[in-house]
């Protein structure tokens, strides 16, 4: 099956080796602190706020 970029599909667990779920893991994580710090600088989230959810946040997406 043939796709383009703008096609996706859910990928089941099951179909990832453990690398790959690693990968999609870490990139996931970094995503979320970047994003984290780009809200800090704007303002738009307090350190307070991200010191009291940063575990869980954390916990979902994963570990590097």
């Amino acid at each position: 099956m043939k796709t383009d970029a703008g096609t996706y599909r859910i990928i089941n667990r099951s179909e990832l080796t453990e690398e790959q779920f690693a990968v999609l893991r870490r990139v996931s994580r970094e995503r979320v602190v970047e994003r984290v710090c780009v809200l800090l600088g704007e303002g738009k989230i307090a350190l307070s706020q991200v010191q009291a959810r940063y575990g869980k946040i954390m916990g979902q997406v994963g570990k590097a």
